[in-house]
């Protein structure tokens, strides 16, 4: 069934993001499974399996498909495709066809996201030296306390390790 599945994602694709706009990966997902003419099948399963959740098995190996199938890059090694968070879900795009509005949103969400990595990385890097003290076999429960205290001290913003 795999092969079935995965020969239809790359095409689905293509038809989805052929649109001047932003797509989800969901709508992806309804286009494998109209051209996979599964929908069905998934309704079926469903049905004669209820609780069993062999229904989600099938939609939870084709959204890892189609998330392959996203993250493509080109002989550069640059993405085919990019996204940003509009709040509820990624909202994907042809890199080649993003506007400067585009590139300016991705880019904002990046900034976001590194500035949430240097606060985790800093508070990451005080339970570290702690650990390190305690040598090899010493666990963060033995040196959460003072880890967090210094953490707190060293003005790493909470929210965003969180």
């Amino acid at each position: 069934m795999s092969r079935a599945i995965t020969s239809h994602v790359k095409p689905a694709l293509r038809t989805v993001a052929r649109r001047e706009t932003y797509f989800t990966k969901r709508e992806i997902v309804r286009e494998v499974l109209r051209r996979a003419d599964i929908a069905e099948a998934v309704i079926e399963i469903r049905r004669a399996y209820r609780g069993r959740g062999l229904d989600e098995a099938v939609l939870s190996f084709i959204d890892v498909e189609v998330g392959k199938a996203l993250r493509q890059r080109d002989p550069r090694g640059l993405r085919l495709f990019e996204c940003y968070t509009d709040g509820r879900e990624k909202r994907w795009r042809r890199f080649t066809e993003m506007r400067l509005a585009d590139v300016e949103r991705v880019t904002a969400e990046l900034e976001q996201l590194r500035d949430r990595l240097d606060a985790k990385v800093r508070a990451y890097t005080i339970v570290m030296e702690l650990l390190r003290e305690r040598g090899p076999d010493a666990s963060v429960a033995e040196v959460y306390d003072r880890a967090w205290a210094r953490i707190v001290t060293a003005a790493v913003p909470l929210e965003k390790i969180a």
